[in-house]
């Protein structure tokens, strides 16, 4: 059985990913010019928060197929976020290492371990945020699993979230 693409979450992921790319293009814009239009590009970040949720729901959706077996889930997760991770964390260490920039050991054995999303203080060390915030959904996927059963509860836990 086939399941019927949901379209609402297509329009969704659009806005959040042209919200995505307001706010990083708003960074760009000095503050002295342009105040109206970076204002309006620096709305975005709402759209930033739609994308992790849609994340989560998507995410949700995965496991589905792994139901009861959560680390085979979360090795395929992570191992697929591996590779273009590391490659991209060892080209930072040396951007920074060239710029003169200290290097804190806890930040990259947080950054490559991806546990950089569970502490303030280094979510945004080498990694970045995005993707130690992402383990976190992975990590906590299975727990919601359990307290919503169907992929129509998912659903309704999605809308009442975003309204």
């Amino acid at each position: 059985m086939t399941e019927e693409r949901n379209y609402w979450f297509d329009i969704f992921k659009g806005f959040a990913i042209l919200g995505v790319v307001a706010v990083h293009f708003a960074q760009q814009f000095p503050y002295e010019i342009h105040t109206e239009l970076k204002n309006l590009f620096i709305s975005g970040q709402y759209m930033v928060q739609m994308f992790f949720i849609i994340s989560g729901y998507f995410a949700f959706c995965s496991y589905s197929k792994y139901v009861g077996n959560g680390v085979v889930f979360l090795k395929k997760k992570i191992l697929s976020l591996i590779p273009v991770c590391y490659v991209a964390y060892a080209i930072r260490i040396l951007y920074l290492l060239f710029i003169g920039q200290k290097i804190a050991p806890l930040d990259v054995i947080c950054a490559f371990t991806f546990t950089n999303g569970i502490s303030p203080h280094y979510i945004n060390s080498i990694g970045g945020w995005y993707i130690g915030t992402l383990v976190v959904f992975y990590v906590i996927t299975p727990i919601l699993y359990k307290i919503i059963s169907d992929k129509k509860r998912a659903e309704v836990f999605f809308f009442v979230i975003v309204i």
